[in-house]
């Protein structure tokens, strides 16, 4: 074992007791480690002096030496006093436990050779089974709609409303409110998208939250966290004492939801189904569920069910023998002209099918060849349609550059064009105005107009 001298205590030291310097000759600093805490100390105490401020006496980290046994060893103590595993939230600024952060530290960061990636590997290693997050989620999930539909009144689930690529998990129509279920007020980029596309339609959003983290959540107008105690007070005041106790001991009681939760949400399936039937007088399609708002979509019914067949017996309905629906001219260019009304433009190909037409696009493909000829067929002009559509989209696209300039107070450079930031792609920018400086002159062309008027 190599030895070496304090500069400052001058005593005689284990190099292990010097901190690395790889400048020096040994590698290692002149100071020792208590010295070099003494002196970093003293000089911080000097500038807080001369600046008129008194520091507070130094107090060493509660874990700050504790060893890896003793920290699976703390693991263990919980699940024994808890009978479950802990999460990271239990872990999270609670001075009875050390920080999770503390766990990663010492059995995943900085140790490259570690089969160690999660928090679930970390309590394999104290052997505590670590929670089926998957049930968990479901049981929160039915939980969470279960005290939605108690305390918001009418509830629409996976509503599909605000598009194909946006359905929340709950919607109250009466309130135009949207709510999540979250496993805590976590800040993250899928939740902003949640909430942006949200709002986009004049939605307000609350996010029902089981637990609640030290560091705040997002911090934005129209968002509201709502925590599994307030949903208990307000559910204890109406009576509901059962769910109560399932909500403050989920995480002992999860697995007793996993096929509750799939027969709550085949009943509210099955009830969908019947309304249908009672309002429209006939057994559903799939293509009636694509899309429509009011309904769960034909996907999720399939996936619970098997087919969609198989919900339609579980609803006690007759199953359709014949595969499409015999073709209606007149309810064919109804539809055609309904959607041109609603759109205020050409529809796209994509765009001829549920909920938007009763036919889809290839039935008008099979009988008329093309858009133009389904167009000329109910006596509109379609030369003076096209050149709207594509006024309106180009003005769609200026309108979104102009929002940029608003938001950030200068034009967007050639690199910001493209979906990241909702702008139309640099060759859109080219194909249409020739170059960039083009676009410029435009734009600051029509916003002078704008400002005039």
């Amino acid at each position: 074992m190599d030895y070496k001298q304090c500069r400052h205590c001058k005593e005689t030291k284990e190099l292990p007791q010097f901190n690395l310097n790889k400048s020096s000759k040994d590698g290692h600093q002149k100071y020792c480690k208590e010295c070099n805490k003494y002196l970093n100390r003293r000089n911080k105490e000097r500038k807080a002096s001369k600046e008129g401020r008194v520091m507070l006496p130094y107090k060493s980290k509660k874990y700050s030496t504790v060893s890896d046994e003793e920290l699976l060893q703390i693991i263990k103590d919980f699940f024994n006093e808890f009978k479950r595993a802990p999460t990271t939230c239990d872990f999270d600024n609670n001075d009875k436990y050390p920080h999770f952060k503390t766990y990663y530290r010492h059995f995943v960061y900085y140790k490259p050779d570690t089969l160690v990636s999660s928090w679930n590997d970390i309590l394999d290693l104290a052997d505590v089974s670590p929670l089926d997050y998957r049930d968990f989620w479901s049981a929160w999930q039915y939980l969470v709609e279960l005290s939605a539909s108690i305390l918001e009144g009418e509830c629409l689930f996976q509503y599909c409303g605000f598009g194909l690529d946006f359905k929340p998990d709950i919607y109250i129509p009466l309130k135009h409110k949207v709510i999540d279920a979250a496993t805590s007020n976590y800040a993250c980029k899928h939740k902003v998208k949640q909430y942006k596309k949200a709002t986009d339609k004049g939605a307000s959003v609350e996010y029902w939250c089981l637990n609640k983290n030290n560091r705040p959540g997002l911090n934005l107008p129209n968002l509201k966290y709502v925590f599994a105690d307030e949903i208990i007070l307000k559910l204890s005041e109406l009576g509901y004492h059962k769910l109560c106790y399932d909500i403050k001991n989920l995480h002992l009681v999860y697995k007793d939801f996993n096929d509750t939760y799939k027969d709550h949400k085949k009943d509210y399936i099955i009830k969908k189904l019947k309304e249908f039937y009672l309002k429209n007088g006939r057994t559903p399609f799939t293509r009636d569920f694509v899309g429509n708002p009011d309904y769960p979509s034909s996907s999720a019914i399939t996936h619970l069910f098997g087919t969609f067949n198989n919900a339609l017996i579980a609803s006690e309905l007759t199953i359709n023998t014949f595969a499409n629906l015999p073709f209606d001219e007149k309810i064919a260019k109804d539809d055609l002209m309904n959607l041109i009304n609603k759109l205020g433009r050409l529809p796209k190909w994509r765009e001829l099918r549920p909920p938007n037409t009763t036919f889809t696009q290839k039935v008008y493909y099979k009988y008329w060849g093309s858009i133009e000829n389904c167009v000329t067929a109910i006596g509109l002009d379609y030369t003076h349609l096209k050149n709207s559509s594509i006024d309106l989209r180009v003005n769609s696209r200026l309108d979104s550059i102009i929002e940029f300039k608003t938001l950030y107070n200068r034009m967007p450079v050639i690199s910001e064009f493209g979906a990241k930031n909702a702008l139309p792609s640099y060759h859109w920018v080219c194909n249409n105005f020739g170059t960039y400086e083009n676009l410029i002159i435009h734009l600051e062309n029509l916003i002078d107009t704008n400002s005039n008027i």
